[in-house]
């Protein structure tokens, strides 16, 4: 992907959220707990019909994406939503984190191997620090 094609693709955030699929770089598990990161490539190339896309994934903080293990077998499904835990100024991936439980999805989650490409769906919402404060002092206003 050129450089001016890439610059154009990071300075706008997608009015409808988009289906790709994201590289797992890399995974940490936290010492003495059950917690897991995954950092994704930020970067998708789709290269279904011929057709050579490129898709790079821009957010708003605060946004989150959905991931599609395709665990036939989990009772809740197989989608998990994660909020991304990184900056948007963070140019080479995207981090999730989550609890692993003892779940079909989690345990699939949690031995993807690097590599493995995943299906997200994302941005999603629109959460922000100042939505929230503007929020309380309505509520207090109305008290």
């Amino acid at each position: 992907m050129t450089e001016k094609l890439l610059d154009t693709a990071k300075e706008n955030i997608p009015a409808r959220p988009q289906k790709m699929q994201l590289k797992l770089l890399e995974k940490k598990l936290h010492t003495d707990t059950d917690i897991e990161s995954f950092k994704f490539a930020r970067r998708s190339e789709d290269n279904n019909q011929n057709q050579n896309r490129h898709y790079y994934l821009n957010y708003k903080a605060g946004q989150y994406v959905i991931v599609d293990l395709e665990t036939k077998e989990d009772p809740e499904g197989p989608l998990g939503s994660f909020t991304i835990a990184c900056s948007p100024t963070e140019e080479a991936f995207i981090l999730i984190r989550t609890r692993i439980r003892d779940t079909p999805f989690k345990k699939k989650l949690s031995s993807l191997d690097i590599g493995t490409s995943v299906n997200m769906t994302a941005p999603l919402g629109n959460l922000s620090y100042m939505k929230i404060i503007q929020k309380l002092q309505y509520s207090y206003q109305e008290a």
